[in-house]
């Protein structure tokens, strides 16, 4: 998404209508389903422009607009790996990941997210790659990210609670089992771009 307007510089989030540019926009939960609804336009959609000054953003040369994310393969002893259902856009089969805050270092994030998403806390991360992903829709309106992606290993008899306000049913599968699923665009590009490394390092 290109930002045509200057962006705020305060320290307040600020949440755009992606049809009519207003700020009277309110996000509802439904349906395990988080969406936001204009009270100027009266639209509803799964995605707003957000800026919010605690999270890293930017906008390049083309004013587009880029966040940076954090993501972690959790495998157990069985090499099947966690995935859950997103409640938030974009929908679909996803690993715990989330948006790198300002001065964050990447596997903070990642530890940061992890615990936030799946109650999972003090596990040794390994590092993946880093690559730039176009198309990846997140709800906060950046249709490009900067992934940093992490496995971690974990016993099989955790259990592991998602967090409804991210996900909901949690399940356990290998990577090509994975692949046959319906999985979020960044999800999918992911695993296919760097499935020997995933399995390399766990």
């Amino acid at each position: 998404m290109k930002i045509t307007f200057t962006p705020p510089s305060d320290t307040d989030v600020h949440t755009y209508c992606l049809y009519c540019g207003n700020e009277n926009v309110q996000s509802i939960m439904t349906s395990e389903r988080l969406s936001y609804h204009c009270s100027h336009c009266k639209q509803d959609n799964t995605r707003a422009l957000i800026i919010d000054p605690k999270v890293t953003w930017w906008l390049d040369e083309t004013q587009e607009y880029w966040h940076e994310t954090a993501g972690i393969f959790v495998v157990n002893s069985k090499d099947e790996f966690l995935f859950f259902e997103r409640t938030r856009h974009p929908f679909g089969l996803t690993i715990p990941a989330g948006h790198r805050d300002v001065g964050e270092q990447p596997k903070e994030t990642a530890r940061r997210e992890l615990f936030e998403e799946t109650n999972v806390k003090d596990t040794h991360l390994t590092h993946v790659a880093t690559t730039d992903i176009y198309g990846d829709e997140c709800r906060r309106g950046s249709d490009i990210h900067r992934w940093h992606i992490f496995t971690t290993h974990v016993p099989s008899t955790l259990l592991v609670k998602v967090d409804v306000r991210e996900g909901v049913r949690p399940m356990w599968l290998d990577l090509n089992q994975a692949l046959s699923r319906e999985l979020t665009h960044a999800t999918r590009q992911v695993i296919t771009q760097y499935h020997s490394e995933i399995i390399r390092t766990t």
